[in-house]
């Protein structure tokens, strides 16, 4: 007989065991779905009416099927197979009243327990471990499965809830299991379950007609109130979990359950009074302050009073304690209604004010030491200390705003003058109810007049967001991932888990079947590496290798290694792993913001098994990749801890005072952080919190308009104003707005003032944005812009405008002469272009092409040709002995200016009776300097790698903070055709500047000493590259308009006039910029071609086909008029490319599209 219970029960663990490892490995089959089904339904509901040889026994099973359900409702996240053990836990009542059973127990009963001679001290040890891990089964089963609930409640949620559960109700025990000392686990898990039904009984109202059970007796509140003041008042918090669970407990009733939570506040003579207020807001203020005494005597109050008191010294000892306090006292400021008695108990002890803005003036002066210094712990730390100074400004913010509407409501209610004098009494009395005459409004007194403000912004505006960080950690995951592949090549999968295996295994697929490692196929193979055997391998070693050297700083020169290892970063392998916060106020990292998951990055890697196995070796591979993943993850809570401070700093100023400048200076700090910092992280993914900063910045901009015409605000105003309406609203909502308050002249005045020169291109892109819509183009010219757009232009005479090259020369100090920053020339045209477009084909329009083109082809004639003149392409003929003159180099803002420039020259020709009557001796001049430029263009067919020349045929180095943030980062475009593989040759160093003079804005500078062989892409050097094409596209664009135009007069004289037919470019030019289109495209497409195409490369694709579009016509235009024959050679190559092209353009959608479509965005 006894062998036969020994044996089920050995069945029974090892069966459990076996399906819980399984669950652990990620493997996904009927097998497990079966073996998951069969021990929920069977083992864990009928394991309590087995027979067992030891009591004790039972409850052993009974943790093991627990373990198993809280492993399946964690996998359930990232594992679509167990959808259904989801639905089964929700709905299975036999599993529900298991779990009942062992939950719905008191505290009495378990005391009981202890003096019963018949129940043994392992059984209930047992007992105490089984109701512990159900209370966590419950907690995470509420906090998984409570969201988007449908009308259908579960019936889990349902009995939950119910005043009918058997034994006892689950709230009923829960809040008894909270007072049994004897094992903090239990009240640990009886806390979290507690505030997780306080919350859902909140947003399940609807759904639970009157079912919910939260009706507490007298002994109940004083049993539960006598628990939490034990845990709280400990001089020395031996259980930080629990204390913090405790809190949060208190927290959740401030948030969803007022009357549960002033029930245990206050004291049973207190309890009806405080009761009837908090059911009854409407109350007068006068009365509900009644309830004072009974808070005096609660202890709670004295418990957080202490934790206030030590603010200053927690915030640096234990932040995390000091934040569940705060969140708890945030809680009570935003349901100010019903916890007036006892915010009003907190405000009057002593220093209440001045121990919550210690904390924040002794962290001000710390500064925080770099990411890759912190470990895991001072990163949590550290974002906690923010997160503290987060919530006690956003304490005080509440705090005014409440104060301030009270006694407006207050002043609106008197109607007499005895009614006005008590009001004044009652904002007296306001004031001087603190002790000492601290209050809150000493407190931002004390920050305006000491440098503490100042630390505070510096503080909270540094950036600790580095992209390096994340690229790092991307790297690193690619080098383990490649290695990896390198076991498994050989069958050797270690310990890793099933999912993540075939994960590796998909991915690997798709290196396996880049052109990039095609070609390394074919290149291994024809120089003989391993004999034609395991090339694979070989070259998945050496991918490794370049990975490593990426990591330690070598970077890996452009070629198929560089691909490969850009299409492993790019991946989405690390997708599965991210997401981690989830809002659950228990989390580890509390309401810190977690990019990657490393516990169950560690959990699929199995590393705690590989110094036990031949991977024992690899393991230093696994940490470095978790430390940088650690470091992004440190970076990404710091930032968005200091973010949030940011945000609530601004709040605190909105309401205290109309302290405009700071106001300005805060908002456009935040949304510089927002846009530069965490743009990559946060992008726009809640609508909803989208939807909401739209409304909030609808609001500002009365405010911000009015301080445009005060001197200190004007930069910061537009600026915010500028971003306000580029990035959050759309016109139609933005424009009555500016019509009705923006002080458009006063702005075009200030163009002409000489000490405003630094916010002239602030100014400028304003007026660009303005002018995006026709009712503010027509503003812009009714305050007088063309007449000060003459005035700004006037120092731009000579060629060598200050704004286009910094020459170095400082005798220019005339009193005369501005020295005006950059952009002036380019941001000035980009807003006439921006106006003539708005107006369209107006009777206003007409007038404004008019005068634009007699001025700007008159008057600025030799600026126009400036910034259209082409550099000599450089030459490796060794026979020219004489050296050319050396030359300045350009700038990607000067490339801008040249298409800005163009860009107003195709916006004027569409205007094209205008255009030629005022353009007859200027049409020839700028068409052959347009052809020389395009001909410059045209000889950029290289592919990398190929020796082009010594000479970087365009030096264009960064020189702007941002351009060099630029220069450190990958290409994203990774071409290695044409001014993709010429623009890093010249984007490498930052010559000195010439002191020469120079006739073109497109310069070349010799620099035989450059080692081109070692020159790697970049983002800058693909921006450049991109540069090039957008003037190529305008180039052609405006050829196009003349040779339509000489079209469509042939057809009018019935010949082709060849006295008067325009310049076009020749075939060969042409063909240039043909090949360069077919091959970057061509190329973009194939190495894309099992991945969706990044929005950028996708603008790339469609930019270059216009570009071909465009040449191929004029191609035919002059072919047709000059009675050309194509010649045969070029057909039959050019028939060739554009197979080519079909064929690789085959499955992406976006080239389907029109090609007019594609251009749209340049037209």
């Amino acid at each position: 007989m006894e062998d036969s219970l020994i044996i089920p029960f050995a069945l029974d663990m090892g069966l459990l065991g076996f399906t819980l490892q399984l669950v652990k490995t990620g493997l996904e089959d009927d097998v497990v779905f079966s073996l998951i089904i069969f021990s929920l339904q069977y083992i864990l509901v009928n394991h309590e009416y087995w027979k067992y040889k030891m009591k004790n026994t039972r409850w052993k099973v009974t943790l093991k099927v627990l373990e198993l359900v809280k492993t399946c409702i964690a996998a359930v996240s990232f594992s679509g197979k167990l959808e259904a053990v989801k639905d089964l836990l929700l709905c299975d009542s036999s599993i529900h009243n298991v779990l009942f059973r062992i939950v719905c127990t008191t505290t009495e009963a378990l005391e009981k327990l202890y003096v019963n001679r018949l129940v043994e001290l392992t059984e209930i040890e047992g007992l105490q471990l089984a109701i512990s891990s159900a209370l966590d089964v419950l907690y995470v089963m509420l906090s998984k499965f409570s969201k988007d609930i449908s009308l259908n409640l579960p019936i889990f949620h349902q009995a939950l809830l119910s005043s009918t559960t058997k034994p006892i109700p689950v709230v009923a025990a829960v809040i008894s299991l909270i007072s049994y000392f004897r094992d903090p686990a239990i009240q640990l898990g009886a806390a979290k379950v507690l505030s997780m039904l306080l919350c859902m009984a909140d947003y399940l109202q609807p759904y639970l007609f009157g079912n919910a059970c939260f009706g507490l007796d007298d002994k109940q509140i004083a049993d539960l109130k006598h628990s939490v003041c034990c845990v709280l008042l400990e001089q020395v918090v031996l259980n930080e979990d629990l204390f913090v669970a405790f809190v949060n407990l208190l927290t959740s009733a401030a948030h969803y359950q007022p009357a549960f939570l002033v029930a245990i506040f206050s004291t049973k003579e207190d309890l009806d009074v405080q009761l009837t207020n908090a059911a009854d807001l409407k109350q007068p203020r006068n009365g509900s302050s009644s309830g004072a005494p009974g808070v005096l005597k609660s202890g709670l109050m004295a418990a957080f009073l202490h934790y206030i008191e030590r603010s200053d010294d927690l915030i640096n000892s234990n932040p995390r304690i000091l934040l569940s306090v705060l969140n708890l006292l945030k809680a009570l400021w935003q349901g100010a209604g019903h916890y007036t008695a006892v915010l009003e108990q907190l405000k009057n002890s002593e220093n209440f004010w001045r121990h919550l803005s210690n904390s924040i003036s002794r962290v001000t002066n710390f500064e925080a030491p770099p990411i890759k210094s912190l470990t895991e712990s001072e990163a949590l730390n550290l974002g906690y200390k923010y997160k503290c100074q987060s919530t006690i400004l956003e304490i005080m913010a509440y705090d005014m705003f409440m104060k301030k509407k009270l006694l407006y409501v207050e002043s609106l209610v008197k109607e007499d003058t005895e009614s006005s004098e008590k009001a004044k009494s009652a904002v007296n009395s306001e004031k001087s109810k603190t002790i000492n005459g601290y209050d809150l409004e000493d407190v931002f007194l004390n920050w305006s007049e000491s440098s503490l403000l100042g630390s505070l912004i510096k503080s909270y505006t540094s950036c600790e967001y580095d992209n390096e960080v994340l690229y790092q950690a991307k790297v690193s995951v690619s080098l383990v991932v490649v290695h990896v592949m390198g076991r498994l090549s050989s069958d050797n999968t270690g310990s890793m888990s099933v999912s993540l295996v075939e994960k590796v295994h998909n991915l690997s697929k798709k290196l396996f079947s880049q052109l990039a490692f095609s070609e390394l196929m074919v290149g291994y193979s024809r120089h003989g590496y391993s004999e034609g055997r395991e090339l694979k391998a070989l070259i998945i070693s050496d991918l490794y290798y370049h990975l490593q050297g990426e990591l330690e700083g070598r970077k890996i020169s452009p070629g198929p290694f560089k691909e490969l290892s850009q299409f492993l970063i790019e991946s989405e392998f690390l997708q599965m792993y991210e997401g981690k916060y989830n809002g659950d106020l228990f989390a580890t990292a509390e309401d810190l913001h977690l990019l990657f998951d490393l516990e169950r990055i560690r959990a699929d890697l199995g590393i705690d098994m590989w110094d036990y196995s031949e991977w024992k070796a690899s393991k230093s591979i696994a940490d470095t990749m978790l430390c940088c993943l650690q470091d992004t993850n440190s970076m990404i809570s710091i930032t968005s801890s200091k973010l949030r401070v940011l945000k609530a700093l601004i709040n605190v100023y909105a309401v205290y005072k109309d302290d405009l400048l700071l106001m300005l200076s805060l908002l456009a700090l935040e949304f510089s952080c927002v846009n530069s910092d965490l743009g990559e992280i946060n992008d726009k993914e809640n609508g909803e919190g989208f939807a909401e900063v739209s409304n909030i910045s609808l609001g500002l901009l009365p405010i911000l308009c009015n301080t445009i015409s005060i001197a200190e605000c004007c930069t910061l105003s537009l600026t915010a104003v500028d971003l306000i309406l580029k990035r959050f609203l759309t016109a139609n909502t933005w424009f009555p707005i500016m019509q009705k308050h923006l002080q458009l002249q006063f702005l075009v005045l200030k163009l002409q003032e000489k000490n405003s020169v630094a916010s002239f291109p602030i100014i400028l892109k304003f007026f660009l944005t303005i002018a995006s819509v026709r009712g503010g183009a027509e503003m812009l010219l009714n305050a007088g812009f063309l007449s000060c757009l003459r005035v700004l232009f006037a120092d731009l005479s000579d060629g060598r405008p200050s704004s286009v090259i910094n020459t170095g020369n400082s005798s220019l100090t005339s009193s005369d002469k501005l020295e005006k920053p950059q952009q002036i020339w380019g941001l000035g045209l980009a807003v006439v272009t921006a106006v003539v477009r708005s107006l369209g084909d107006s009777s206003p329009s007409i007038d404004v092409v008019d005068n634009v083109i007699r001025y700007l082809f008159s008057e600025k004639a030799n600026l126009i040709f400036y910034y259209l003149s082409a550099p000599e392409f450089p030459s490796d003929d060794r026979d020219k002995k004489r050296p050319r003159a050396q030359r300045t180099q350009t700038s990607l803002t000067s490339l801008k200016d040249t298409e800005h420039t163009l860009m107003l020259m195709c916006v004027l020709a569409r205007h094209w009776s205008l255009w030629t009557k005022a353009m007859k001796d200027m049409d020839s001049p700028l068409r052959e300097i347009s052809i020389h430029l395009l001909a410059f263009i045209s000889q950029g067919t290289q592919r990398l790698g190929e020796s082009p020349s010594r000479t970087p045929p365009l030096l264009c180095p960064p020189i702007l903070k941002e351009e060099l943030d630029c220069r450190k980062k990958p290409s994203f475009v990774n071409s290695r055709n044409g001014w993709f593989a010429l623009s890093p040759l010249g984007c490498v160093t930052k010559p000195k500047p010439s002191m020469g003079s120079t006739t073109s804005a497109l310069v070349i500078k010799d620099q035989a000493a450059e080692n081109i062989n070692h020159i790697s892409q970049t983002y800058f050097s693909d921006s450049v590259a991109i540069q090039i094409y957008k003037i190529t596209f305008l180039l052609l664009k405006f050829l196009c308009f003349h040779a339509k135009g000489a079209a469509k007069r042939a057809e009018e004289l019935g010949f082709v006039d060849l006295a008067h037919f325009p310049e076009l470019p020749m075939p060969e030019i042409l063909h240039g910029l043909q090949d360069q289109a077919i091959s970057i495209v061509i190329e973009l497409c194939e190495t894309n071609r099992l991945k969706q195409i990044h929005s950028e490369v996708q603008f790339v694709c469609l930019l270059l086909i216009q570009i071909m579009e465009m040449a191929l016509y004029l191609e035919l235009c002059v072919l047709q008029i000059c009675g050309i024959r194509p010649v045969l050679g070029r057909v039959e190559d050019f028939s060739k490319e554009i197979k080519l092209l079909m064929n690789a353009t085959e499955g992406h959608a976006f080239l389907k599209t029109s090609v007019s479509n594609g251009g749209a965005c340049f037209s």
